[in-house]
């Protein structure tokens, strides 16, 4: 067995040596023009809150003040759904204004009108636009407009079909369709998981030929991960073990005790009322960024990393944050108690970038 020292981890193809990104998830509504049966928030109280467009911008004025000056930035407006807030082109318009090197970026039902994309286009023509596309409610003619819109953006939008077993034939003919006419826009289908199940198991009328055919239309929907390491026999080497999200971050492959967790420091969350959070995995704040003058706990959390105490991680963050381990328990890292042994997974011999 080896003592073995992880020195960075990600994912494949995109790993850098400049800070990450901090990433803003920012519930801008919690109305949605639809009701689907698949919905795990259908029900949910939050669907008739909605912040005043004042207090979004106050908002923004407020983020200004804490946030670092040198970080990457991205917005992920959330919700419901985000475009549903009735004064939604006006805040990108201000939150554009106030940060203008940031990534905008929401997804959306695309209920919205062709001119309403026209018109968010017109205020950032940088936008990056998801689609999550709902059969229940969905005309494949009506949608078909705006996907060519936004396939014809400088940010490519990305398209995810939800598969229902009851439209198979209408999810397949659209995807089909997408691939064909636009190979460039990333597709994903989404199998449903049944509300009976509360939400943990898929619908039990999907079958093996529907997950094979899903896999072969989008192989590249399976990112690869890798982990970086050096063992102390061959201080001179650095090996590189990768895999799939799935096999890394089970619950029974992987013990994070120890570990530097970065994923609060790149994460922030601000709820339908403003309340700040950092992730599921950290207690709230009791901050408000509409409501308070100032917030120290937050601006603290994202410029230093939290010390992770969970034995194995519960919300499998790890998958964008495991950047620095603590050497001290790099040994029970995949297995518990257990020492990581070279002959125990696959690697390759790599150079470590300078």
């Amino acid at each position: 067995m080896t003592n073995l020292k992880i020195v960075r981890a990600g994912k494949l193809h995109t790993y850098d040596t400049e800070p990450p990104m901090l990433t803003i998830r920012w519930d801008v509504t919690g109305r949605c023009p639809y009701h689907c049966s698949y919905c795990y928030e259908r029900n949910n109280p939050k669907r008739k809150m909605e912040p005043t467009l004042e207090s979004l911008v106050r908002g923004i004025s407020n983020l200004k003040q804490f946030l670092p000056d040198n970080r990457k930035i991205k917005f992920y407006l959330f919700g419901g759904e985000p475009t549903a807030h009735r004064d939604f082109l006006t805040f990108i318009k201000h939150l554009r204004e106030s940060f203008p090197d940031a990534q905008l970026s929401c997804t959306s039902n695309l209920f919205r009108n062709l001119d309403f994309l026209k018109q968010l286009y017109a205020i950032d023509q940088n936008f990056r636009y998801g689609v999550s596309v709902h059969f229940e409610f969905a005309s494949e003619d009506v949608l078909w407009e705006k996907i060519s819109f936004l396939a014809k953006q400088k940010q490519k939008a990305a398209i995810s079909l939800q598969f229902l077993p009851a439209a198979r034939e209408r999810v397949r003919a659209l995807a089909e369709r997408i691939r064909e006419t636009y190979p460039e826009l990333s597709l994903n289908i989404q199998f449903l998981r049944d509300p009976e199940s509360n939400f943990r198991k898929h619908f039990s009328d999907y079958t093996a030929e529907d997950y094979s055919w899903a896999q072969q239309l989008t192989p590249e929907n399976a990112p690869t991960y890798f982990i970086d390491y050096v063992d102390e026999k061959q201080p001179d080497k650095v090996f590189r073990r990768k895999f799939l999200f799935m096999e890394a971050f089970h619950p029974e492959l992987s013990d994070f005790y120890g570990a530097r967790c970065t994923y609060p420091m790149q994460r922030l969350a601000i709820k339908l009322n403003g309340e700040l959070i950092t992730n599921f995995c950290l207690p709230a704040f009791n901050e408000n960024l509409y409501e308070d003058t100032s917030w120290p706990r937050a601006a603290a959390s994202i410029r230093e990393p939290a010390v992770c105490t969970s034995h194995n991680c519960p919300c499998k963050g790890m998958r964008a944050a495991a950047k620095w381990f603590d050497p001290r328990f790099a040994p029970i890292y995949c297995g518990g108690e257990t020492t990581l042994a070279h002959d125990a997974v696959t690697y390759e011999e790599i150079n470590l970038p300078q």
